[in-house]
């Protein structure tokens, strides 16, 4: 719920033509509305990663050119309508509970045709992914909640030490942890890996030309409109076994980065008012003989953040520039 004195008609606008234009420009590599209709299933595998116990699957691609796996970074564009983002400035109440402690959104898209089409997208490249698991239940869709289907998307600071396996511990940055507390209470079982990270960028221009550049995550606040990246993943869960005849898994949106598009409609932010709905599970019936083995660390190259799409869109000016001045010499 959102307070009624933001603009809701001129927003929703303003989404719609935004995510358009970011999506028409081709430069997004995995847009997850462009799959409302259908998509190549050829190019997405379902991954096993890290040890068999962890019971961790991922959509994967092949990279051509090497042969390797990488993660799929998929887009999708919102208004912030709940965040729970850094910096971390006050200590935690029972710092035993750590190892739950999240980065975490719930995207509205106003119900514009875009953000339906995402949702959509969502449900669909799911399906495929619960179909490598021999799971064809039709009546979930990932991430999804409530009646006006708002997304969830999350990420943990702290994995666990036998779930990280080879990945290497790393200290949380000053934006995110500028009292040091996440970094006091980790304890001996928990890590922050790359897998834990999420970037915070916004788009600018300068000199009529778009660029991105990193922020501070305290920038970013309810009523926002954001591109949001994330991977999508699932887990296997400690619930609910008794009625299952094997495993069961969820599946989770886990987020990735965050980049601020407008945040005109945020200026009145104190006034804007938001309910959190408390995820529910999706169960995945495993079946390990579909499932794609992957490597026994649970470390997956992924593209996070705009350094390729910056390139490719200085690689296109100059070509630009070369038709568009046909006397420079040969």
């Amino acid at each position: 719920m959102v307070h009624p004195l933001y603009q809701y008609d001129k927003a929703a606008i303003e989404l719609e033509h935004l995510a358009k234009t970011r999506i028409s420009t081709g430069y997004l590599q995995y847009p997850i509305a462009n799959y409302s209709q259908s998509f190549d299933s050829s190019t997405f595998t379902c991954t096993s990663t890290g040890s068999i116990n962890a019971g961790v699957w991922r959509a994967t691609t092949t990279i051509e050119e090497t042969g390797e796996l990488e993660e799929i970074v998929f887009t999708v564009h919102g208004v912030l309508e709940q965040c729970e983002l850094p910096p971390i400035i006050k200590p935690l109440a029972k710092p035993s509970s750590a190892k739950y402690l999240q980065q975490r959104i719930v995207l509205t898209g106003l119900d514009t045709p875009t953000f339906n089409d995402a949702r959509d997208g969502l449900a669909r490249v799911e399906y495929y992914l619960r179909l490598n698991v021999r799971d064809y239940n039709p009546q979930y869709h990932v991430g999804i909640r409530g009646s006006q289907g708002k997304l969830h998307l999350s990420n943990r600071y702290f994995t666990s030490k036998r779930f990280a396996e080879e990945m290497e511990d790393i200290a949380f940055p000053t934006e995110i942890d500028p009292k040091g507390i996440l970094n006091s209470i980790r304890g001996d079982s928990l890590v922050h890996t790359t897998e834990n990270d999420v970037e915070y960028y916004e788009r600018y221009y300068r000199n009529g030309e778009q660029h991105f550049r990193k922020i501070q995550p305290a920038h970013i606040t309810k009523g926002d409109i954001v591109e949001v990246q994330f991977t999508m993943t699932l887990f296997e869960s400690l619930h609910n076994k008794e009625a299952q005849s094997g495993p069961v898994y969820n599946t989770k949106l886990i987020l990735r980065s965050i980049t601020l598009l407008d945040r005109h409609f945020s200026e009145a932010r104190s006034h804007v008012v938001v309910l959190f709905v408390a995820p529910t599970n999706i169960c995945i019936q495993q079946c390990r003989s579909s499932v794609i083995a992957g490597p026994k660390r649970n470390v997956l190259k992924r593209k996070v953040g705009y350094d390729e799409e910056q390139s490719q869109e200085a690689r296109d000016r100059f070509k630009k520039m070369s038709i568009d001045n046909p006397n420079d010499p040969v």
